[in-house]
């Protein structure tokens, strides 16, 4: 696939990071429109991925978290088959069942603890049409930079305690900034960090993965698990980064259900 120039301007907003990355699952994601059923993008950010599949004749639906940008959205894509939303996961979700032949939720499972994960788990189930794809990327618990901070023996703890569990780290901000002043002490993503958190984008908890773990919480659900790999994240905002920081997840909806859209 032939990408958009991807010097398009960051959007004067606060929430994320990866405004102008094209997702690594995005072919997959955009392979999945049916020519019927919208596209969806969860945390559309700068629409990279969006105007991507636009570009692609898909038609897209795309969420943002900031209800602030959606018009400014609207302005810079008006040419694009695009319509943009506000969607909160997992309670607010202003979609039908059955509505979507493909879902990108791109670096949004992170900031939801265990049971909004399990809960956005089943939106993503409901929304999406028989034989359609949820198509996941968030951080994973292999995160280089919190290694020297227990991270993976935190998440090991956890899961010997229960192998289902999915809890968010609390502490982030505090383990953040430790590893911050070893790393980068003037790094700009830290100013970021901080706004957001002051600003309620999202608490001070921050979720990292288990691949194994978050698939079989897709296939409790009743998903089918295509893919799940660990892969670099470079466009992370980090200081150090590794070559597995980051869970990609491609699950699909079974054939054998009846859509209703």
């Amino acid at each position: 696939m032939t990408y958009l120039n991807q010097s398009f301007a960051p959007l004067d907003q606060r929430i994320g990071f990866t405004f102008n990355a094209v997702n690594v699952l995005a072919d997959t994601w955009i392979n999945c429109w049916d020519g019927q059923h919208p596209l969806l993008d969860i945390g559309c950010g700068n629409c990279m991925n969006s105007r991507q599949a636009a570009a692609a004749g898909a038609n897209v639906v795309a969420t943002e978290l900031n209800q602030s940008v959606i018009p400014q959205l609207e302005q810079e894509n008006k040419e694009l088959n695009i319509q943009f939303s506000y969607l909160h996961l997992p309670d607010n979700v202003p979609f039908k069942n059955y509505s979507f032949s493909g879902i990108l939720c791109s670096e949004v499972f992170h900031f939801l603890d265990h049971d909004e994960v399990l809960s956005t788990i089943k939106q993503l189930f409901d929304l999406l049409i028989s034989g359609g794809k949820a198509l996941i990327t968030c951080a994973s618990e292999e995160l280089a930079l919190l290694q020297p901070f227990g991270l993976k023996a935190h998440k090991i703890q956890q899961q010997e305690n229960d192998t289902n569990c999915m809890k968010a780290l609390n502490n982030y901000m505090d383990i953040l900034r430790a590893a911050r002043d070893m790393e980068s002490p003037d790094h700009p993503a830290w100013e970021i960090y901080k706004a957001n958190v002051a600003a309620h984008v999202f608490g001070s908890y921050f979720n990292f993965f288990n691949p194994e773990q978050l698939a079989s919480a897709f296939e409790q659900q009743g998903f089918i698990i295509e893919s799940i790999t660990l892969g670099a994240a470079d466009h992370y905002p980090i200081w150090k980064h590794g070559e597995q920081d980051q869970v990609r997840l491609v699950a699909r909806k079974p054939e054998a259900e009846t859509n209703f859209a």
